[in-house]
């Protein structure tokens, strides 16, 4: 599990006050948890990163003057490092894939315990896309017939595994026994055979395809 040796920058963009007072009240209990600041309205949040750098944003996407998924977008444009973990009442199929497609790095709903909420923060730091139980379900349901499925060798599925867990291709590499280029190409391959061009739409494909 992730483990930062100064505590982890947190933003939280929340417009419902008792939800933002809550989550409020739980990360300022967490000592490795450094509260960067909190908004209720999309564009004062995107005005702060402007100026500022967190580690994770805490995403609502029901905001009063933005859509959390173009907030989302924007986050993303903005930074490319900081992970973005959508924190939602909405288990949309719709909502859930256009957040991934943005640039989301996971999606958990607003029922989730908050040793989930903090487990879903180590996680997406430690390069994983993050998918709680229900969403899992929500994205399977949709799920491609049989017929559609795009041929993904056993090494390939092999890969799509470990990239779902966050694995870098080196990492593959030791894993599988393979080399480092060998894993990079398997997973240009499974992309390509999946039509997407970032880790997010990778994972959100082999769901949808219920590969993983």
């Amino acid at each position: 599990m992730y483990r930062k040796p100064h505590p982890i920058s947190l933003l939280i963009v929340e417009d419902h006050l008792l939800m933002l007072e809550g989550i409020r009240s739980l990360m300022l209990d967490q000592p490795e948890i450094e509260l960067a600041a909190s908004y209720s309205l999309g564009l004062e949040a995107l005005a702060f990163l402007e100026e500022n750098s967190v580690d994770v944003v805490l995403l609502d996407i029901n905001l009063p003057d933005i859509s959390g998924v173009e907030l989302c977008s924007r986050i993303r444009k903005l930074d490319k490092t900081v992970k973005i973990l959508a924190l939602s009442a909405f288990s949309d199929r719709t909502f859930i894939l256009q957040m991934l497609q943005n640039g989301a790095n996971g999606y958990i709903l607003k029922n989730t315990s908050s040793r989930e909420l903090m487990d879903a923060i180590h996680r997406v730091l430690d390069h994983q896309i993050v998918l709680g139980p229900d969403v899992q379900q929500v994205i399977a349901s949709g799920a491609h017939s049989l017929a559609e499925l795009p041929r993904i060798t056993r090494r390939e599925k092999d890969v799509l595994q470990l990239i779902a867990r966050g694995f870098t291709n080196p990492e593959i590499a030791v894993q599988l026994g393979i080399s480092t280029l060998t894993a990079e190409t398997h997973r240009k391959n499974i992309m390509q055979k999946l039509k997407v061009n970032n880790a997010a739409a990778l994972i959100k494909a082999a769901m949808d395809y219920a590969l993983i």
